[in-house]
């Protein structure tokens, strides 16, 4: 069986959480300048509305993707499962605590990486700009906007429908993805995740050589972690890692 039938709560829950998560993100692309009032050709409430139609549309085909043929080749969102399927739910404290803590040293690591060896080198502002309490409130958004719609477009979606086609073309002795499919996945969508950026990035400074290779080392060092990490524990374990970067990356970059 190369595909099941979609679990219509399922569905439902994981598209909701994201639609969340588009809308969550706003407040940090105005405060950021990823989206300026001035320059827009519409008014911003429009813009808004059209950025969040547009991506709710992208993760419901992700979605889909995610549910219909994860479990094929062993991706798939186990607590979830557990909580519309009826099943014995997993204990999520080994999960959520390896997660988090991945990805908050993920986030320093990053955080250090960009001040250490693209500081003087690549101008692009100072991100979250206000107070401490605003800064907080908006990277705490950020950092769920990033678990939330990004896995499911990134991971779910679309390193979903890599590691199936290939495996699809060349299953393994045991019925399951060879290695090394999936990490074929894992670096393509962790490249996408990085390339994903380069617009928002050329909203604030002009695409350099060295701006585009620090987005492409930035984004694309967690890219590959939160890739690992749906392969190895599920989605809901990429979810929790890209938010503990995300708070790293988004508060305690804010405020350090």
């Amino acid at each position: 069986m190369t595909r099941r039938p979609v679990d219509r709560r399922s569905f439902l829950t994981l598209w909701l959480l994201g639609v969340a998560g588009v809308a969550a993100s706003v407040p940090y692309l105005f405060r950021s300048g990823v989206l300026d009032p001035a320059a827009l050709p519409v008014s911003p409430a429009l813009a808004v509305g059209a950025t969040i139609g547009q991506t709710a549309v992208l993760l419901a085909a992700a979605t889909w993707i995610g549910l219909s043929l994860g479990p094929a080749v062993g991706l798939r969102t186990p607590f979830l499962d557990a909580l519309v399927g009826a099943h014995p739910m997993p204990d999520p404290r080994p999960v959520v605590a390896q997660a988090l803590g991945l990805g908050a040293v993920t986030g320093a690591l990053v955080l250090g990486v960009d001040r250490i060896v693209f500081a003087g080198r690549v101008a692009i502002g100072a991100g979250i700009a206000g107070t401490p309490p605003e800064i907080l409130g908006i990277g705490v958004l950020a950092a769920f906007a990033g678990g939330t719609y990004e896995e499911l477009l990134l991971r779910f979606g679309a390193m979903t429908l890599v590691v199936w086609a290939l495996w699809r073309l060349h299953p393994g002795p045991d019925g399951m993805p060879r290695p090394w499919m999936v990490w074929i996945g894992v670096v393509l969508t962790a490249a996408l995740f990085a390339v994903g950026h380069l617009p928002a990035t050329a909203q604030l400074t002009a695409l350099t050589p060295a701006v585009i290779v620090r987005a492409l080392v930035l984004n694309g060092l967690p890219g590959v972690l939160f890739g690992w990490l749906y392969w190895k524990g599920g989605l809901e374990a990429a979810m929790v890692a890209h938010v503990g970067a995300g708070l790293v990356l988004h508060v305690g970059g804010g405020l350090l």
